[in-house]
């Protein structure tokens, strides 16, 4: 049952090559999409600025791949200075950070990405140096970007959170395997009920197709990695 449930999850899994092929892709973008912006600014043109599809990338993967904010700390990284800042009716961007990008020859790449509930936040970094700046697309906004504030945060784990809950089930799966003799005299009827419970909405046609809400599919497996069965 285990193995059918991990399967059918890794069967739904975007692929981590995927993502770091349209990682590339969206830097691209970016970078494309900023040095247009420059020469909006610059009144070297009037052509919209923003790459085509520049918001498909977040769209695709910030469930999986980007780290949780609270309110307070997106309010924090948005927070910007009005004399500090270029606008146009296209883009907001800190002025130093349009000049550090005109002396970097717009040469950077997507760093990671934040969520706090339906808003997003891209971060890039420079190829060329330590520093950083995000890509606030709810408002066009560009700012530099301090990530001390996220000391805490593992951003050495490339694995999406779907990954990461079918990587623990495997290795519990495995336990599990190795302990069976005593688990077939020692499981609890609660535990089995979990079990066969959680197998059940998995199983349902109905949760494939839901397979994008992934509060669904969380607090299933969560659930029964809770169990003392472990």
């Amino acid at each position: 049952m285990n193995e059918a449930l991990i399967d059918k999850m890794a069967g739904t899994l975007t692929g981590q090559q995927g993502f770091v092929q349209d990682k590339q892709k969206q830097s691209l973008k970016v970078n494309q999409s900023l040095r247009r912006l420059y020469n909006n600014l610059s009144d070297l043109s009037t052509d919209f600025p923003f790459s085509k599809n520049i918001n498909v990338f977040s769209a695709k993967y910030a469930n999986d791949y980007y780290f949780d904010l609270t309110a307070d700390q997106l309010a924090k990284l948005i927070d910007f200075q009005g004399k500090n800042i270029y606008s146009n009716a296209y883009a907001t961007i800190e002025k130093k950070l349009m000049g550090r990008l005109c002396k970097y020859d717009f040469r950077t790449e997507f760093y990671l990405g934040l969520k706090s509930g339906e808003m997003i936040i891209e971060v890039y970094k420079f190829l060329d140096s330590q520093n950083y700046f995000l890509f606030f697309p709810a408002r066009n906004l560009f700012l530099f970007c301090d990530l001390s504030q996220f000391k805490d945060m593992d951003t050495t784990n490339n694995l999406s959170e779907r990954e990461r809950i079918v990587q623990e089930l495997e290795f519990k799966n495995d336990k599990l395997k190795g302990n069976a003799a005593v688990l077939k005299t020692a499981m609890s009827k609660d535990v089995q009920d979990l079990l066969e419970s959680s197998y059940q909405k998995i199983s349902d046609i109905s949760f494939l197709n839901h397979l994008n809400n992934f509060d669904v599919q969380s607090n299933i497996l969560k659930d029964m990695l809770k169990t003392d069965l472990f």
